[in-house]
């Protein structure tokens, strides 16, 4: 799967919006710190965090226990996502914080923004499919242009630990996946799946 691009950029100042779309009203004390929206689509949260971890898990990047966020996801651009999030003030026991929901035109510019490149999202095919193979967790899928790979471990989100006759069955079927008949892209043009099933002695052919 492609990485996604990320681009950042300097937030807009206040903008009046012409579809008023839900708003956020953070007030903190009894002041209003941010006016957070989307122009048009997109996701917008706010969340008040407690965390205090282990002795034995704390890292030298560790944040203050209580935090409030609030950002989201603007999508109203077809092309672009654009994370963002709002400035907001420490949170410490005794504080008072209310959350407004308005329909202001208005949102306040928010204090940081990076902007990705909307990418397709890859997904395997179903089960039973000729070009998938499953091994023990790990699915491989073949398309005209190569041989895709998931193994990330669903349990823990993190790379898969593999036995060993877990590997070598994995292997098989890369190699399985490789050396099978070449697929047709939509167009009718055929294509090996990739450059190890032109190989078979560790050599190019001539």
């Amino acid at each position: 799967m492609p990485a996604k691009r990320a681009e950042k950029v300097r937030p807009a100042q206040n903008v009046s919006q012409p579809d008023a779309a839900i708003r956020f009203e953070v007030i903190h004390n009894g002041r209003r710190v941010a006016r957070a929206g989307m122009a048009r689509y997109g996701i917008l949260d706010a969340a008040l965090t407690w965390c205090r971890r282990h002795p034995s898990r704390v890292t030298d990047h560790e944040q203050p226990e209580l935090q409030l966020h609030v950002g989201g996801v603007d999508s109203s651009e077809p092309a672009w996502n654009r994370h963002v999030s709002w400035a907001v003030p420490a949170i410490e026991r005794g504080d008072r914080l209310e959350l407004r929901i308005s329909g202001s035109r208005s949102i306040d510019a928010p204090s940081a923004e990076t902007r990705y490149r909307v990418v397709e999202r890859i997904t395997p095919p179903p089960g039973g499919d000729p070009a998938r193979a499953d091994v023990s967790g790990a699915v491989l899928w073949r398309v005209p242009d190569g041989i895709y790979l998931d193994a990330k471990d669903r349990n823990r989100g993190g790379p898969m630990l593999l036995s060993r006759a877990e590997a070598r069955r994995l292997a098989d079927a890369l190699v399985k996946a490789a050396g099978a008949p070449p697929l047709r892209t939509k167009t009718g043009e055929t294509r090996r799946p990739g450059p190890a099933a032109r190989r078979k002695t560790g050599r190019k052919r001539r």
